[in-house]
Formats: C-alpha cells, sequence, structure tokens
C-alpha cells in the first residue's frame, strides 16, 4: 500500500497507520527502515479500547525488546494514542457512507477487473457527489 501512495502521489508517506492485520515484524522493520513513523496494534483491538483511558507507561521497554512490545508501548503513549483513534475518523466513514447510502453491499460481477471497475466507479460517484455538495454550499445560488 505504501508503494502504491508513492506512485499515487510522488511522495513517501511520513507516518503509516494501519489496521492489526497489517502488522508483521517485517512490515514494521521494513516501514521503519524507510524512514517512517509506524502504528499497527500487534493484535486485534476493540473500536471502544480506543476511548477508554490509558495508563501511560513510565518507561521505555526494555533494551531487546521485540517489535510487538515495542509497538504496544508505542500505542500507549497519549500523543500516538490520539492520533491512531483519529484514523477511525478519516477512513472508515466512507466505506459507511459507500455501503449504507450508496447500497454497495455486494458486488453484480465477478472477477478482479470487473470488481475493480465497479470499486473505481463507486469511488468516483461518492466523490462527485461530495465535490457537488461543497460547490452548493460554498456558492450561494445566482
Amino acid at each position: 500500500m505504501v508503494e502504491q501512495v508513492e506512485q499515487s502521489t510522488g511522495r513517501r508517506p511520513q507516518e503509516v497507520l494501519a489496521d492489526a492485520g497489517y502488522f508483521s515484524e517485517d512490515n514494521v522493520t521494513t516501514l521503519r527502515k524507510r524512514g517512517m513513523s509506524v502504528l499497527i496494534p500487534p493484535e486485534r483491538v476493540r473500536r471502544r479500547q480506543w476511548r477508554e483511558r490509558c495508563t501511560p507507561p513510565t518507561s521505555p521497554p526494555p533494551k531487546g525488546a521485540s517489535v510487538s512490545e515495542w509497538m504496544r508501548y508505542r500505542l500507549k503513549l497519549p500523543e500516538n494514542r490520539e492520533r491512531y483513534r483519529k484514523r477511525e475518523q478519516s477512513v472508515e466513514p466512507v466505506f459507511g457512507q459507500i455501503k449504507q447510502a450508496r447500497g454497495l453491499r455486494q458486488f453484480l460481477l465477478r472477477g478482479l477487473d470487473k470488481v475493480s471497475a465497479m470499486w473505481q466507479l463507486e469511488y468516483a460517484a461518492h466523490n462527485l457527489l461530495k465535490l457537488y455538495r461543497a460547490r452548493v454550499v460554498l456558492e450561494p445560488p445566482g
């Protein structure tokens, strides 16, 4: 995904926030070596857990701590916890809006190319509607 971002934007991301499904010691190590800040929980975390209070760590992880232990430490730091929590506000709503408001709950076609084309069409419609609504609000009629 990072490579796709680089290809699309021509820039390397400074920070990577991802679901636990993307956690592996290799992923975290590779991204850190490329100069990126990484926040990926080593195990699945319930959404409301990010809203609960968490006691910040009083000392850094021991020298020689595993990548998982290091990541758990980083995610307990208040500033990182808040950054990761904002992730659900930026990406997740788009999928909810497409599923609920636009009614895309299953694909009508088979095959990766056809499904990819359906997603691109759906994303384009979603973004065009957002732009249209923003224009209507920003530019009063007449």
